[in-house]
């Protein structure tokens, strides 16, 4: 599966933008670039649009990778600064 999906959609009425993506917690949705919601139906990824033409981006970032990412990063500069403790 991707890691993001844009799409430019152009409706004339309030509505639910539903993507063939399994939802899962870290998927996160950008539309004309503010986060909004993202809300499952159905076991999907969807999100509500207003009437209008929108440019929407669904992205997947789990917390567990942000955690991760910066719990290594933290390793990495306690590491360091151990190695050049003595410079």
């Amino acid at each position: 599966t991707p890691n993001y999906i844009e799409a430019k959609v152009n409706v004339p009425n309030t509505s639910i933008l539903v993507v063939n993506q399994n939802y899962f917690k870290g998927w996160k949705v950008m539309i004309d670039g503010n986060r909004q919601i993202i809300k499952p139906y159905k076991g999907l990824i969807s999100a509500d649009i207003m009437p209008g033409y929108h440019k929407v981006k669904f992205y997947y970032l789990p917390n567990s990778f942000v955690i991760g990412f910066i719990m290594s990063l933290s390793t990495l500069v306690v590491i360091i600064s151990i190695v050049f403790k003595d410079y």
